[in-house]
Order: C-alpha cells, then structure tokens, then sequence
C-alpha cells in the first residue's frame, strides 16, 4: 500500500504543477509538454473495439493560448492537492494486485472533504498507472465510469471483496463519509 500511496502523491503533486501552468497564457506551451511528459504517462490507454483505435486515458488535458485573457488567472491563486481517503486493495483476475483510489476532483477547497472520483490503478510493466476512473454522479449519488480501460471487471460494484483498505483523510459529506466507511 506504501508503494500506491506514493504513487498517488507524486501523480497529483504533478498535477497541481501542471494546472499553476494551465491558466497562465504565457504558460500553455509548457503546460503541454509538461502533461504529455511527466503527468499522462502515469494513464495506460485502452483499445476501442468499436472504433477500432486506441484511445488515451489523460487526467488533464491539453489546454490553447487563443482564448480571452478573462480565462487566466494570476500566480498569486493557490492550488490545493487533491485529497486522497482511502486506497482499497483486490485481486484481480487480470492484473493481479489492482487498487481503488478514492479522492477530490484537482483544486479542492480546504474546507469541504468531498469523495469526488475513484482511479483504478496496476501495475503494468513493472510500473503503477491508471487504467480505469469513476466519477461521482452528483444528483443520484453513483459511480460512473468516464475513463480507461472499456472491460467492465474494472468497475467498483464487481471488483469483489478488498484484501486490504487504508483510510487517510476523512470526508465531511455525508454520502462520502458512508462510502469511506464502507469494506469496499
């Protein structure tokens, strides 16, 4: 668990020096390069059977300079990091050890602790990555996946019963408390 939790740490630390570069037009060029570099490779991409292609997995996204100045921002804003609850771990028929990643969208605020997104990461080639994300459906309060791996075995309601759990950070919503407490 001590090698998930880093890997988490470094990610999101990652991130949050990709978005201080995201919303400063003099910046985008290097914000770029930075996610395509050091932040997207951390994302394994799945194979499309439909469209017959493959298809990148990113947690941030290329952003352009050619929008209104009213859409940067100044360096003085500050960027939290992400909250990280708790890392559940499975056996997985597939990839063996996997992990669900409970944590804030990026940029939480310091006073609401809110479970927002669950990654499922493995480790692939001998490296930790991202192979699947679920978001919170905000008005009926379920998990829907939105990124990775297309295989519906990666899905929090069919990934069994953990081997492990550890709990880090608390929430103060009262459907992200539940879902911290649970044995999932």
């Amino acid at each position: 668990m001590k090698d998930i939790k880093q890997f988490l740490d470094s990610v999101f630390e990652k991130e949050v020096i990709a978005l201080g570069m995201k919303y400063q037009k003099d910046k985008i060029e290097a914000y770029n390069e930075y996610i395509e570099k050091e932040l997207n490779n951390n994302c394994l991409p799945y194979y499309d059977e439909e469209c017959e292609e493959e298809i990148p997995f990113n947690l941030l996204g290329k952003a352009s300079a050619n929008l209104p100045d009213i859409f940067y921002q100044n360096d003085d804003e500050e960027i939290n990091i992400r909250n990280i609850f708790k890392i559940s771990e499975y056996n997985h028929e597939r990839h063996g050890k996997i992990w669900a990643c409970y944590v804030s969208y990026p940029k939480p605020a310091k006073t609401i602790k809110k479970i927002n997104e669950c990654f499922i990461a493995a480790e692939i080639e001998g490296a930790l990555k991202f192979v699947s994300s679920m978001i919170v459906v905000s008005d009926s309060k379920q998990w829907r996946h939105v990124s990775g791996n297309e295989n519906m075995d990666l899905r929090l309601n069919k990934l069994g019963k953990p081997t492990k759990i550890e709990r880090y950070t608390e929430p103060n919503d009262e459907w992200s408390l539940k879902e911290y407490l649970k044995d999932k």
